[in-house]
């Protein structure tokens, strides 16, 4: 049930929703004037896992639990850009909060910045944040990603160990097929992340006849393949520490 409410809930901000009658909030100490004020505000709330930094294009940049992404990868959402990551352990400041019907949302400052995160009930006293640091330890992908993108916030680029699913032009996953692959279906399988490479002016070194490669990236460029792992054609277990 929580896992059902945990994905729900993320997809309900992505989509869009309707508005309601907020809660009557009366804080009037809050330094944000258009961000609903609440009790709480003024306290931290320590992010208990890695955090990606996601921005919709509707001009306020959220906050997603790398776990509910993990739990999510099913669902593509190419519209969404990934601009950074905020590690676990991270003391965020409340700047306030608003429950509007079943719309929960909580505003947290971090480095000047605020972003808005829906994964918390808010009544008029309290929060209750629903992520916990065994989230992502429970769950492999998330678990190995995560300890990937936080060895990679340490530095400014990481080499890091791609691992791919064969991919035709239909998209179809072709399963047991054994090396040396045709070159027109491993050309084909990467050309996804050779585009972002370009783009992104990132270096990839694939191997010549397997579906695999070493990326050199920094952490943002990481989390955002992690976001759209599977648009990318990224095996859902198939990364490694390069360096």
């Amino acid at each position: 049930m929580r896992i059902f409410l945990l994905l729900i809930t993320s997809l309900f901000f992505i989509g869009g929703c309707q508005s309601f009658t907020s809660l009557p909030f009366t804080n009037q100490n809050n330094s944000e004037p258009d961000i609903p004020s609440h009790p709480m505000q003024g306290q931290r709330y320590t992010t208990p896992e890695l955090f990606l930094i996601l921005d919709n294009g509707s001009g306020e940049h959220s906050l997603q639990p790398i776990s509910v992404r993990a739990r999510t990868q099913s669902h593509r959402q190419p519209d969404i850009q990934v601009r950074g990551v905020i590690a676990k352990g991270t003391a965020l400041q409340i700047l306030g909060a608003s429950a509007d019907g079943e719309k929960h949302r909580v505003w947290l400052g971090y480095q000047q910045q605020r972003f808005m995160f829906t994964m918390a009930s808010v009544t008029e006293t309290d929060i209750q944040w629903f992520v916990t640091a065994d989230d992502c330890q429970h769950l492999r992908q998330c678990r190995i990603w995560q300890n990937e993108i936080q060895r990679c916030m340490s530095a400014q680029t990481c080499k890091t160990f791609l691992q791919f699913d064969l991919t035709n032009e239909q998209g179809q996953h072709l399963r047991n097929l054994r090396p040396p692959f045709p070159p027109a279906l491993l050309s084909n399988t990467l050309n996804p992340i050779r585009q972002y490479s370009q783009q992104q002016g990132l270096l990839f070194e694939p191997d010549p006849v397997l579906a695999e490669g070493v990326l050199n990236a920094d952490v943002t460029a990481l989390a955002h393949l992690f976001f759209h792992q599977t648009a990318f054609n990224i095996r859902r277990n198939g990364i490694y520490a390069a360096d």
